[in-house]
């Protein structure tokens, strides 16, 4: 039987299976390896059977690398594109959103946004004018031509794309962010929050409150507070650049004044506490055996209570608060967060359990979505499936383990990752000179033919007749 294949947007799915230094080379994660945690919710709950195939696009859309005859192809081979978002409405995405405009009109399937939000600054008005404004809409306006209604991720991009880019309302649903709905409507916490001195930390960090805008020195202060308190922490960075940091070494910034974690020198990394998760299954084995989590990443606090662990998030901007309201999870904002504040202080009343009470109904409007978009599911016959096919397939798999810092690792170890990093780079610096080499013999094959000159003049002429209008 042919398989029913459906093309996602990710950058790899846990059964592609990447080691450190091909995630690195190949940015797999989408610069944050917490954009796996969402796309493996939807590769789970998609891939109802052997006779279906997810294959993850590895971001050649937003990234134009699609060819008229890859986009063919997948018009007769895939069913559905399928696009689960993190905060995609933002200003430095705008030439990715361009790009994947310009691939989905070009497609004949479905096309459905799982999850998208718009990214601000804590407390900005959205209703503003925003330099990413006209891009959402062409974007938007080009998979709503392919699909029933748009899945996002809060309150505030569903008035974003409504009230404001004056999309129907029918159109637009809040169904959250897919990665809570990784295992059905059943998730609950296994354990209670009782903090002591010996208690298991996951600190979790970020410099930004927005992209660009750097958070105060306070949180920077109160995590390296909590990492002092408790002994027993473990730092769970998310980024490319820290892969790079924790993996070979490299500092992920040089400059020695920020407070941020940006060398191995840190406190946060002391005695090599530092873990760097490639998969997701890994990385929520590890967070269940853990008493609390706490930071400023949203999927530093999900991925701990998928395993049933307790996360305080610490909210930093709109696409978090959107996220944490409308599920209902534990968290304060980073205004009320200072250099001595207490972790006690911070949970002291807080409701960890406060998002079991809304996660059935959530998960069952979740699915209504898809439904409406004309996708099939694993909980179809019974939404309280325990055990999935992906589920079966990863338990065969020996998955890669999670990254520690470079200085714990064995003299033998430093040289693999150093021999296996630095020849891949060595290969990538040798492609970019083999590309540079060609372009400079089609140049000088065009002035050889005396072609160079006239195709500079039609230039010129071009620029010039379009500035003239």
């Amino acid at each position: 039987m042919k398989k029913r294949k459906i093309l996602m947007r990710a950058g790899t799915t846990v059964l592609e299976n990447l080691y450190a230094t091909k995630t690195i080379f190949e940015d797999a994660i989408g610069g944050n390896v917490g954009n796996l945690v969402y796309a493996n919710s939807v590769l789970r709950a998609l891939l109802t059977d052997d006779e279906v195939e997810i294959v993850p696009d590895h971001y050649y859309a937003e990234f134009g690398k699609y060819s008229a005859k890859d986009i063919s192809r997948i018009n007769e081979e895939f069913e559905a594109y399928i696009i689960p978002f993190a905060d995609a409405f933002r200003k430095d995405f705008i030439r990715s959103m361009k790009r994947m405009t310009n691939f989905i009109k070009r497609l004949r399937i479905p096309v459905i946004i799982v999850g998208v939000g718009v990214s601000a600054d804590y407390g900005q008005d959205i209703m503003e004018p925003m330099p990413q404004d006209d891009a959402v809409r062409e974007l938007v306006t080009e998979v709503l031509n392919r699909s029933s209604v748009v899945g996002v991720r809060g309150e505030s991009t569903y008035r974003y794309l409504t009230d404001k880019l004056g999309f129907p309302k029918d159109s637009v649903t809040v169904i959250g962010c897919p990665s809570m709905y990784t295992f059905g409507p059943d998730l609950k916490l296994k354990k209670e929050v009782n903090l002591t001195p010996e208690s298991k930390i996951i600190i979790t960090d970020t410099r930004y409150k927005a992209p660009g805008i750097y958070i105060g020195d306070d949180i920077q202060k109160f995590l390296i507070h909590v990492s002092e308190e408790y002994p027993d922490f473990t730092f769970v960075p998310q980024l490319l650049r820290e892969l790079k940091e924790i993996y070979i070494g490299a500092p992920y910034s040089r400059d020695k004044n920020i407070l941020y974690p940006a060398n191995l020198d840190s406190p946060l990394f002391k005695d090599g506490r530092g873990k760097f998760f490639l998969n997701v299954p890994t990385w929520l084995d590890f967070a269940s055996k853990m008493d609390l989590a706490v930071g400023p990443r949203i999927h530093g606090s999900i991925a701990p209570v998928l395993a049933g662990t307790p996360a305080l998030a610490i909210v930093k901007d709109t696409r978090m608060q959107e996220l944490v309201t409308y599920h209902h999870l534990a968290y304060v904002t980073m205004d009320e967060v200072h250099a001595d504040t207490e972790l006690a202080d911070l949970i002291d009343g807080k409701d960890f359990h406060e998002f079991e009470k809304y996660q059935e109904a959530n998960f069952d409007h979740y699915l209504d979505f898809l439904h409406a978009n004309g996708l099939r599911t694993i909980y179809d016959e019974d939404k309280h499936i325990k055990e999935a096919p992906l589920d079966r397939k990863v338990s065969s798999m020996k998955l890669y383990g999670a990254v520690t810092p470079f200085y714990t690792a064995s003299h033998s170890e430093q040289l693999r990752r150093e021999g296996e990093y630095f020849s891949r780079e060595e290969a990538k610096i040798q492609e970019y000179r083999d590309r540079i080499n060609q372009k400079n013999r089609t140049i000088d094959d065009l002035k050889s033919r005396g072609l160079f000159g006239t195709l500079r003049q039609i230039g010129k002429a071009i620029t010039t007749s379009n500035v003239k209008k």
